[in-house]
């Protein structure tokens, strides 16, 4: 790992981790005067055992060590919470790399450093992070681009990062400025799709930079709300046991670890509904109702700092 210390290789600092890199990653901010905590390179990647070239998506565990096959041709292997390895092609598309390596592939790395990784966006209101956690699809982040438009400093976009922090609040760590946007979203939130790039060759989602009311340092959690789809909008709060069952089910390396092998990440879910509120946030199907669903987010948020 020599080459964690090495010069002339672009470093970046995201959810509090110093990132060396061989490929550009520009949605990340630049950082210097510190040596890397992991490093980004090109390699060759022995296959493990039982894998066969399919073109789904999918993440394998070996030992401590996370596969990440994408697409065809494409593998990535994320070890020791320190090193992450790409296996392309020259002439991959940038920025399906790009993309694999700030979401997936950087998820399971924090995962491996210990900390809880939820799949979910955060905003900043009243000094905490809120977040919003439900599968793909389920308008995390146009939820967060609407918070964001109503004046809300944006924490992160689909990675909410936490880490335990003693007798204190779980503390969330910033991502980096951008938001993904479907091409309905883009138009429901008043902007045009083709002034923002595409997030890679693959994919028609759209990229949202943040040139302002973005969050740099950590923030303590305040809430959590799980996103689901209803004809009625609705905020409940949810039960312990329920509310645990929802963080380790929107956790990521909860469908590719054993819990019972490796407790600490049950343990930390569990720790996190005995201290937090988690509420569910039922929300329309439709984009129209964006405005009042900010509204009703606004309104259990202050009801709750006023007790």
């Amino acid at each position: 790992m020599k080459c964690l210390g090495c010069k002339n290789i672009p470093s970046y600092l995201v959810y509090g981790v110093v990132i060396r890199s061989f490929l550009p990653l520009p949605q990340f901010l630049s950082y210097h005067g510190k040596k890397a905590d992991v490093v980004i390179r090109r390699g060759t990647i022995q296959r493990p055992s039982g894998w066969l070239n399919k073109r789904s998506n999918r993440i394998v565990k070996k030992k401590a060590d996370f596969y990440l096959f994408y697409g065809t041709g494409v593998l990535f292997l994320i070890r020791n919470g320190n090193e992450i390895i790409v296996d392309a092609a020259e002439g991959t598309d940038e920025k399906l790399l790009q993309a694999a390596l700030v979401g997936p592939c950087l998820a399971f790395l924090l995962y491996q450093r210990g900390y809880l990784v939820l799949h979910a966006g955060a905003v900043e209101m009243n000094g905490k992070a809120i977040a919003f956690a439900g599968a793909k699809g389920w308008g995390k982040s146009t939820l967060i681009a609407s918070l964001h438009a109503r004046g809300y400093n944006v924490v992160t976009d689909d990675l909410t990062v936490i880490k335990m922090n003693g007798e204190e609040a779980p503390i969330v760590w910033p991502g980096f400025p951008q938001v993904r946007l479907w091409p309905s979203s883009v138009r429901a939130l008043g902007h045009s799709a083709k002034t923002m790039p595409k997030l890679h060759s693959r994919c028609e989602k759209r990229v949202h930079h943040l040139r302002q009311r973005f969050s740099s340092g950590p923030l303590p959690l305040g809430r959590i709300y799980i996103l689901a789809k209803s004809k009625m909008q609705k905020i409940q709060p949810l039960p312990r046991q329920k509310a645990l069952m929802e963080l380790v089910y929107h956790s990521y390396g909860s469908h590719v670890e054993d819990h019972l092998k490796n407790p600490s990440h049950f343990f930390q879910c569990s720790s996190i509904v005995n201290r937090i509120p988690v509420h569910r946030l039922k929300r329309g199907g439709s984009l129209s109702s964006l405005p009042r669903l900010v509204e009703l987010v606004e309104d259990d948020i202050k009801k709750h700092a006023a007790n």
